[in-house]
């Protein structure tokens, strides 16, 4: 009944719902960590589509796409606060190695937090930018923690790999008839990095995602799980060579080139790391193109062009904003 009250006081029904929502999950997740981390990717694979459907329930603010964006962060936090929760009741310690791995996690997490504050655009801003980039950090050791065994890790990838199918479909479904009507009109709000998709003749597929490049990104490694990984003892499942055929037509829909690039270096990796040696030299490999960006800096912005395009979040807030029709 509370409930329901408030769902029905609140100016944008759809965003109440989803804060009445992300309260349970939250609990399942302090309380059940491993759901919660299903539930996690349930939630970054689809917070965005639930994000811009609130322009259809009334009237959406600022504050409801804060709101619904915030959902998967603090929901990683309740994970990482479960996992500790257990450790402590149930009187078990880290290994060694999870020691190291924390530890670099959290020298990462002080660097980057450090970068985004003094970055010069304000507390709350790089608040904002750490909140994003860095809130998945802690993850790295958690996900070890709640998937010890192999087949444990196998039975996620096949979640992940099931949960993303609709997400291919849709932005396949985006590219060939065009992006919905409310999508449009909520390019046209400009709460989103994407605003510039607006000066296009038509605009890139972006799914249930924020954005192309996120698209391309997430297809490009679903696709190279679903050709690698066997989920099957030592095969491949029946259904996984359609799955990463699907994956890889999602890449094609979101029309960016960064996801080619990792299709590519999944291939090469793939190969590289059947020997100890190659393993080797393809770390090397990687590491000295990497410091050739670094000390080539020059250069850097044509290779982000390259890459994802450049961000429209600069100029959103200079943007007209153009009536709807």
């Amino acid at each position: 009944m509370i409930a329901g009250c408030f769902i029905v006081r609140y100016d944008n029904p759809l965003t109440a719902t989803l804060i009445v929502a992300a309260i349970a999950i939250f609990l399942i997740a302090l309380t059940h960590p491993k759901a919660g981390f299903y539930l996690l990717i349930i939630s970054t694979g689809y917070v965005d589509l639930v994000k811009r459907l609130g322009i259809l329930a009334g009237n959406l603010t600022y504050g409801d796409v804060v709101v619904t964006l915030a959902i998967p962060p603090i929901l990683c936090a309740c994970i990482c606060v479960g996992v500790v929760f257990q450790h402590v009741f149930q009187h078990r310690h880290l290994e060694r190695w999870q020691y190291v791995i924390l530890a670099v996690v959290f020298l990462l997490m002080i660097s980057a937090l450090l970068k985004d504050v003094s970055g010069g655009a304000g507390l709350l801003e790089g608040l904002r930018d750490f909140a994003n980039s860095c809130a998945y950090f802690p993850l790295i050791l958690i996900a070890g923690i709640l998937f010890p065994k192999p087949e444990y890790v196998k039975q996620f990838i096949k979640f992940c790999l099931v949960i993303y199918i609709p997400v291919a479909l849709y932005g396949i479904w985006q590219q060939i008839f065009g992006l919905n009507g409310f999508e449009i009109d909520y390019l046209h709000t400009g709460y989103t990095i994407v605003v510039s998709q607006l000066d296009d003749i038509r605009p890139r597929p972006f799914s249930t995602l924020n954005s192309p490049h996120a698209l391309t990104v997430m297809m490009a490694v679903l696709a190279l799980l679903a050709f690698f990984i066997h989920l099957k003892g030592s095969k491949r499942a029946a259904w996984q060579i359609p799955a990463g055929i699907l994956f890889i037509l999602g890449c094609w829909a979101s029309l960016s080139r960064a996801g080619w690039v990792l299709l590519g270096l999944g291939v090469i990796g793939w190969i590289f790391f059947r020997r100890a040696l190659t393993t080797i030299g393809f770390y090397g490999l990687v590491t000295a193109f990497l410091v050739m960006l670094i000390v080539n800096a020059a250069c850097r912005p044509e290779w982000i062009l390259f890459f994802g395009g450049r961000s429209a979040l600069a100029d959103a807030p200079t943007r007209p904003c153009p009536a709807r029709s």
